[in-house]
């Protein structure tokens, strides 16, 4: 929805009938409105952040792959550690070239990282977002798209799952709800700390 056109939504200065003598009070309208406005801008936020996650996937991989297997035992810097390698208080940093390299491919019974991941997408996408946005517009009551107006997200089947807003979840097919992603495909942390790869100097690695 454009902001031109939610702010033409916005103007509602009437009830509206939804039968058996029951109404929906303008100010009723105009909350429910501002309130789907502020899921369908969740569910835009939330695509966002698992393209461009999937994206630096993707680009921290091919950075991975474009190192010679010479510097497979390298340290790869980690950039949420301000401390040195190996002094005493500092901790040991955990990833060289291939354990990374080895923990973004992530193979699990012939499947990759990057294609689970856009598998994921897609499906959030299909299956979560795509039937929620089809409930909020439909016309209700002689009014175009009047689901925004009439219904809180939350009552709507396609939106009902409210499991699906949290990050780290993504949908499964077998319950029809969001879970949180496995532990093996949870590698946000790693592209923060580790991605774009940096390779520490050779007397760092000592």
């Amino acid at each position: 929805m454009t902001n031109r056109s939610y702010q033409n939504l916005i103007r509602v200065d009437n009830s509206i009938s939804v039968g058996a003598g029951d109404t929906i009070s303008p100010f009723l309208r105009r909350l429910n409105l501002s309130t789907n406005a502020e899921h369908v801008a969740r569910l835009d936020e939330l695509i966002r952040i698992k393209t461009i996650r999937l994206h630096q996937l993707v680009s921290c991989l091919s950075a991975l792959a474009s190192f010679s297997t010479a510097d497979n035992r390298r340290l790869v810097r980690n950039k949420h550690s301000v401390c040195t390698p190996y002094e005493p208080t500092c901790d040991d940093l955990t990833h060289n070239v291939f354990t990374l390299r080895s923990a973004l491919v992530g193979e699990v019974d012939g499947t990759y990282l990057v294609q689970r991941k856009a598998n994921s997408l897609n499906t959030f996408v299909t299956r979560y977002v795509k039937p929620c946005l089809e409930d909020l517009s439909r016309d209700r009551f002689g009014v175009r798209g009047g689901s925004m107006q009439m219904f809180h997200w939350t009552e709507l089947h396609g939106c009902e799952e409210a499991s699906c807003l949290f990050a780290g979840t993504e949908w499964d097919n077998e319950t029809s709800t969001c879970k949180v992603v496995s532990n093996s495909d949870n590698v946000d942390m790693l592209l923060e700390q580790y991605c774009q790869p940096e390779l520490l100097d050779e007397e760092d690695t000592r």
